[in-house]
Order: structure tokens, then sequence, then C-alpha cells
């Protein structure tokens, strides 16, 4: 700390810098339907830093399962990571009930790059009651397991994929018809 003239102390503060995990589309809406609905969602990361040696995401949910993921071959390819993690479905951490861990590094230099296509995220949204449900990557939840790494430390990532489950139609029509019927019942029983 340094004192001013002023009488003010000026505190050096340490901001720590998130990377983005983007969802491709961000936001779902579908309606509910118990015989099967997969969504599939394309997962980007975007670091801060524009060059690193290692990225590790872990992708959770309390709620939606999630099914599959296929890492995207630029992920691999020259100027890409030449060791793979994964992806692993369920690997059984227990941040999440649902979980997908994927990740990538390089043995030797870094990767440079404002943005990665990382893959195709498989979600079943099957039986899902209506709601608002989210797949996230939470850097508070995960114990900075989800991060980029490079020469200045390591980066959290943070992500969150909205999905909203709505009423059938079918089941939406039924209550209203029934709402009219069951009030003037109720009207004529006085």
């Amino acid at each position: 700390m340094k004192k001013l003239a002023s009488g003010f102390l000026l505190i050096g503060v340490n901001l720590a810098l998130a990377g983005d995990v983007n969802f491709t589309p961000g936001e779902i809406s579908v309606f509910q339907n118990p015989l099967g609905t997969f969504i599939d969602v394309q997962v980007t990361v975007e670091p801060v830093a524009p060059s690193f040696t290692e990225i590790r995401v872990l992708l959770g949910s309390d709620d939606v399962p999630l099914i599959d993921f296929e890492l995207n071959p630029g992920w691999i390819s020259p100027g890409g990571f030449t060791d793979l993690e994964g992806p692993l479905i369920q690997p059984g951490l227990g941040i999440y009930p649902y979980e997908v861990l994927f990740g990538g590094s390089v043995s030797s230099g870094e990767v440079t790059a404002d943005k990665l296509v990382a893959g195709i995220l498989t979600l079943d949204l099957s039986n899902l009651p209506p709601g608002d449900y989210t797949v996230v990557v939470n850097p508070d939840r995960d114990g900075d397991l989800s991060g980029v790494r490079h020469q200045g430390g390591l980066e959290p990532l943070n992500g969150t994929l909205l999905i909203h489950i709505v009423p059938e139609p079918g089941a939406i029509a039924l209550l209203a018809l029934a709402a009219p019927l069951a009030f003037g019942y109720s009207r004529r029983r006085r």
C-alpha cells in the first residue's frame, strides 16, 4: 500500500480475468416430450490469454443428462492440442450429477487462438418436467478444474447454457378447457 498526499490509500487489486465457454444456441426452448428430445449444442472456448498450454473444461448439470460429447477435429489439428484428455462422459468426479470432462494440452510450445470450437454436446431433454434448467462451466463449483493454463497462471472459465422446457401444447389446451369448467362448477354449487 502506498499513502497518497491527499490521505487516500492506494490498494493494489489483482483482478483475475476469466475466459468464456459459449454454447450455440445459447438458450434452448422446447416442448416437453416424454418420447425423446435430443439436442446438439456446439461448445466454444474463448480464453482471454492470447496463447496457452492447456485447457480443461468440466461441463455440468444438476438435472439435464449430458449423453455424448464429440470433439471437434480442429481441437487436435496442427496448431491445436497434441495431448487430449477425454471426453469423459460421467467421469465420476461427483461435482455434478451429470458431467462431461474434456481438455487438451501441448507438450512443447503454446497454442495461439482467441476462439476454439471444442465440439458438440448432446443433451437428453426427454422426461424433464416443464421448468428452467442449465448446463454450466463454473470454476467456483468445480474448484478451478475448468480453466486455461498459460505462462501467467490459470485463467478460470465460465459459461451457462439456459434450457426452458415448456408444457406440451395439448396439455395447455386441456388446462385452458378445464379451468372455465371447474370455475363454472364451483359457482353452481353455491
